[in-house]
């Protein structure tokens, strides 16, 4: 082989092996750099994820867990001064009525009765004093009235106890019952009156009686009849009574009952 020949083999091949290697170079420069980069991708993706997810996680449960402590404490804390302090002023409220309404009525209800029963103690005393005297003047003078008009009459008339029959027949006739009640001016004595001077008038022996009650009085009237005994009469309604020690005198069947006691407590009969 020539000098030349040679020389243009050489350079052939070192054209050759150039471009052989730019092309392998190229070739491994893009595989490498694909592989590479997928790799240190997934690699780096990883990594940085499971890193970023503990510092994230770590960080935001820390500020969470601060933030959302402090939130929840204050919203606890407000709710649940709001809410006891309602309901323990409602019960506080309901207990100190309860308990205050209790002593003050307690204590009010004792000095109240205590000086309601000295009050009243002293002022029925008098009052009762006063008015029983009253009536008992006037009638012991109804009572000196009537035992003089008796006396009065026994000597002059013809003075006779009735039958039941007559008693029954003068009690109706009598028009007394038609007389109008007036407190204090005309009452049951004044009814008693009136019927016993019109019964000595038609010649008939009657009776004023005094119920004495557990409290107060009343008056009636009663014959004592030849056949029949002791009857007795309400002036005021010409209804036959049924007068005893140890009864009410109004009958319950007919009347309420009075404001007052009429148990009977005493049957004095005048005449």
């Amino acid at each position: 082989m020539s000098t030349k020949t040679y020389i243009f083999f050489i350079v052939i091949l070192a054209v050759a092996s150039g471009g052989v290697y730019l092309y392998s170079y190229d070739l491994g420069s893009t595989d490498g750099y694909e592989i590479g980069y997928t790799k240190g991708n997934t690699d780096g993706y990883d990594t940085g994820n499971e890193e970023g997810l503990v510092s994230g996680y770590t960080s935001g449960f820390d500020e969470g867990n601060s933030s959302g402590y402090e939130v929840g404490f204050n919203q606890g804390n407000d709710e649940g001064y709001e809410t006891g302090f309602t309901e323990g002023t409602v019960e506080g409220t309901q207990t100190g009525f309860t308990d205050g309404h209790s002593q003050g009525y307690n204590l009010g209800y004792s000095e109240g009765n205590t000086s309601g029963y000295s009050l009243g103690y002293v002022n029925g005393n008098v009052t009762g004093h006063l008015e029983g005297l009253l009536l008992g003047n006037e009638t012991g003078y109804d009572v000196g009235y009537l035992s003089g008009v008796i006396d009065g009459a026994d000597s002059g008339y013809d003075i006779r106890n009735p039958t039941y029959s007559e008693a029954i027949k003068f009690i109706w006739n009598d028009k007394t019952d038609k007389n109008d009640y007036v407190e204090n001016v005309y009452v049951c004595r004044h009814f008693s009156k009136d019927v016993v001077s019109n019964a000595y008038n038609a010649r008939y022996r009657c009776f004023y009686v005094y119920l004495g009650f557990c409290d107060g009085a009343h008056a009636i009237i009663g014959f004592e009849t030849t056949d029949r005994g002791m009857v007795y009469y309400e002036p005021q309604t010409d209804d036959r009574v049924y007068p005893v020690v140890g009864n009410v005198y109004w009958d319950r069947s007919k009347y309420l009952p009075p404001s007052y006691d009429d148990t009977i407590s005493e049957i004095l009969v005048i005449g």
